[in-house]
């Protein structure tokens, strides 16, 4: 079969070559002892599976023959017709249990190769996390991981706000100041910190094991090889990356995932991840590969035509996942992790990809998603989609309509992003965002997932900070990453010391993160942001093992902390007139700044929102031009005080200060004010 690979920005890596020189010893050479004991064992659970008299394997694989090699010693067991079931290949080892390491000789006509269990629970051969390492000796792990009664905080969408960090990037910096950074204890350790900010949940860019060195390319001026360091590349996807664990051992890994899980959920934040099942880390046509394209890859992969892999994903090897084999294996990847990993939801990257049937065409009801949603073990899980795929199929606001699925809401971060910069005629387009994007989600607000930033982009920083990207770090002449950014730079192109570009950018962070907190839907921050955190200008850091990537814990180039202000946004939520707005149960009326002019938003430079219900009145003013604008007020109520002005330096801006409507408020240029009654709320509680 010919291979195709389509290099991407962030998924381009490859896999050592698996080919086993001789083939696999017949039954007949096994020591008598163990070959008498060897039994056929049961076909069902894939994997490896402990029970109380040893450890029953089974493997799906198309191939003419298996054999099961146990490591440290080695000893070797043939697979005959006894231990075959179809196209499953399964037999019972005695005395074998946890800590056990095992791999597969697969053989196919006259050559053999080695293949992990894609069912492997945990692998050994990554370790310690090196971007130097030559191709692994990859071998699958039995393990048995400890039952833990998981308390969930099931936090509802409408009260979910949602902080997207990669666990080595979160605390490696030795300006994080943990005893354990980079590692799942690491992100434990500042949990405190998230509690302070008022997130409820925390996405996980992926912990599946991948490689990290496998990426081929190297940094162009210092020679430093480049890595695999997002992670959207796996290789075992039951198993959770040890080099994220202090251990930096498969069993450690384990043990420190569950405890950071438990640690999160006693301080009332869930856990998301994010999950990559549209490719995987098997995208190398000069490799053979882990497992899947040894075992089955006419299965597991979507093939084109001319016999080679089709490639909906910009990675060359797109799973087919549709498949009820595939499709059998994503569910039960999410089960182990939801029941025995104790993960609280996923976000599925590329996810329009698992719309496609075997010859890539999109389907009307795709099993996998169907058997996803309407899964018993993930009935309370969160399930979040990135609609789209990297060939042109688009369907955010499709994913929705089945109830069960959340959306990230790009048009959410491109209009505001055009609106904050003061682009023309975006007026009408804010408002359709602000109040939950009807026009795309025909359902509940909390469908729109809306962010203005991500860990594929610029940083909230850099967004005011830079006109274009600085990616040539990242080894590919700076071609790679997004050219359409829709960021300002506030009048200088990158770091400024000019006192007037600083305000302005932080006032305009201020702006952003308002806006994304205080609409319908359900918001997401970016980790960092909230520090005006830099990635100095690469807006596309997959590579980045290094403080580009790595959360600066400390501040410089006039860069703030608006931990406070975040804090101070996440609370302002939970006011019962936003909390009902939300929820899409109180009046709004939305006017322009200056009147109530026909079709005032086809011209305008901002508008103002009042909200009205049975809990009290409150009114925002948003304004994107270059000018202050002066806004009379016109509430059913005469006594008011402002809560929030981003035009005001912190803490004042968050300070409550009386207003009087008999007289216009002034509202800045690119500032955002908001306002409640006063009578009842005199006290600061958010």
């Amino acid at each position: 079969m010919t291979f195709l690979l389509a290099l991407s920005a962030h998924n381009d890596m490859g896999s050592g070559s698996n080919h086993v020189s001789s083939l696999a010893a017949p039954a007949s050479e096994i020591s008598p002892v163990f070959a008498e004991r060897f039994t056929s064992g049961s076909v069902t659970p894939l994997g490896a599976t402990i029970d109380d008299l040893g450890t029953n394997f089974s493997l799906f694989a198309h191939c003419d023959g298996v054999t099961l090699v146990l490591s440290e010693p080695e000893r070797r067991f043939e697979f005959g017709q006894a231990n075959r079931t179809g196209d499953v290949w399964h037999g019972h080892v005695p005395g074998v249990g946890a800590g056990t390491l095992y791999h597969f000789e697969v053989r196919k006509g006259e050559r053999c190769y080695r293949a992990i269990d894609p069912y492997a629970k945990a692998v050994d051969g990554f370790g310690a996390w090196d971007c130097s390492r030559s191709d692994p000796n990859v071998r699958s792990v039995i393990v048995s991981p400890a039952r833990r009664q998981w308390t969930r905080p099931h936090r509802a969408w409408a009260d979910t706000i949602i902080y997207e960090a990669h666990v080595r990037g979160f605390t490696q910096d030795p300006s994080s100041g943990v005893a354990h950074p980079g590692t799942y204890l690491g992100l434990t350790e500042k949990i405190p910190y998230l509690q302070s900010l008022g997130v409820t949940a925390i996405e996980l860019l992926p912990v599946f094991e991948f490689n990290e060195a496998a990426n081929p390319r190297f940094d162009l001026d210092s020679g430093r090889r480049l890595a695999d360091y997002w992670g959207y590349n796996p290789v075992a996807y039951f198993a959770p990356k040890a080099a994220y664990a202090s251990a930096n051992t498969p069993q450690g890994a384990i043990d420190e995932f569950q405890h950071m899980v438990e640690a999160l959920h006693d301080a009332g934040i869930e856990v998301l991840l994010d999950v990559v099942f549209n490719h995987t880390g098997e995208n190398d046509p000069t490799r053979d590969g882990y497992s899947f394209k040894l075992l089955a890859d006419d299965v597991y992969y979507h093939v084109d035509d001319e016999g080679g892999y089709a490639d909906f994903t910009g990675c060359g090897n797109s799973l087919n996942c549709n498949h009820p084999i595939v499709a059998d294996f994503v569910v039960d990847v999410l089960r182990y992790w939801v029941s025995e990993m104790g993960v609280d939801g996923f976000r599925f990257d590329l996810a329009s990809t698992l719309t496609r049937g075997k010859d890539g065409r999109v389907l009307q009801d795709p099993p996998v998603l169907e058997r996803i949603a309407s899964d018993p073990v993930l009935s309370e899980t969160k399930l979040i989609s990135e609609s789209w795929d990297a060939v042109g199929l688009y369907q955010v606001g499709e994913f929705a309509q089945s109830g069960r699925w959340v959306e990230w809401n790009d048009r959410f971060r491109d209009d505001v992003r055009k609106f904050v910069r003061s682009e023309a005629d975006t007026v009408g387009s804010l408002i359709e965002r602000f109040e939950g994007s009807a026009d795309i989600f025909s359902g509940s607000p909390h469908h729109s997932l809306n962010f203005v930033t991500c860990h594929d982009g610029f940083t909230l920083w850099d967004l005011v900070s830079f006109d274009n990207k600085r990616n040539e770090a990242n080894g590919e002449s700076g071609q790679d990453g997004s050219n359409n950014n829709l960021s300002w730079n506030c009048g200088a192109e990158g770091p400024s010391s000019d006192p007037k570009v600083l305000n302005l950018r932080v006032r305009q962070v201020k702006n952003f993160l308002a806006l994304t907190l205080l609409a319908k839907g359900t918001p997401m921050l970016l980790a960092g942001d909230e520090r005006c955190n830099s990635q100095s200008g690469n807006n596309n850091p997959y590579c980045q093992d290094s403080p580009v990537s790595w959360l600066d814990w400390h501040l410089s180039e006039g860069r703030v902390d608006l931990c406070g202000f975040v804090s101070y946004l996440s609370a302002l939520r939970n006011h019962p007139v936003f909390s009902s707005f939300r929820q899409g149960r109180l009046k709004t009326r939305w006017t322009s700044l200056g009147g109530d002019d026909r079709n005032w938003w086809e011209c305008a430079h901002g508008a103002a929102l009042t909200l009205s219900d049975e809990s009290g009145d409150a009114l925002i003013l948003i304004n994107n031009h270059w000018e202050p604008c002066e806004h009379a007020f016109r509430m059913p109520r005469t006594s008011l005080c402002r809560v929030l002005d981003t035009a005001v330096s912190s803490p004042e801006g968050m300070t409550r200060a009386q207003v009087s409507t008999a007289n216009p408020y002034c509202v800045s240029a690119r500032s955002i004010a908001v306002f409640v009654e006063s009578e009842g709320y005199n006290q600061c509680e958010y």
